[in-house]
């Protein structure tokens, strides 16, 4: 059996709760831009976040010695924040707003990656 070498690393559970407090940080700060019936419109969008943030540990497992590879790391953050999210957003404005809940799971993605590289280093 494999035993983990994090303790301090965030569960199935703890991933979710981080992704969701980190999506109502965003929303506190846009009510004040936003009126309320247009962000709570966005809720949809939640399913595809929350699948986002959970759904990298299906692929590498944190007892699998692939663990903290390539979908864990800074270069895949990085790709995916500059690259992956904003052709997704072009992609939902150009030809339809499917494209829209991939942003989403990306963001998601994005947000467990940020609870690992706050519990622990992520590989470069």
């Amino acid at each position: 059996m494999i035993k983990l070498k994090n303790k301090k690393a965030l569960n199935f559970r703890g991933h979710i709760v981080f992704s969701l407090l980190m999506v109502l940080m965003v929303w506190s700060f846009a009510i004040r831009f936003v009126e309320l019936g247009v962000i709570l419109s966005y809720g949809s969008y939640l399913i595809p976040f929350i699948l986002g943030s959970v759904f990298i540990d299906k692929i590498e497992k944190p007892t699998s010695r692939w663990h903290r590879g390539i979908l864990h790391s800074r270069k895949m953050f990085w790709i995916t924040l500059f690259v992956l999210i904003p052709a997704t957003i072009n992609l939902g404005m150009v030809s339809s707003e499917k494209w829209f809940f991939l942003t989403a799971f990306l963001i998601g993605h994005e947000c467990h990656l940020i609870g690992d590289w706050l519990t622990s280093d992520l590989p470069a």
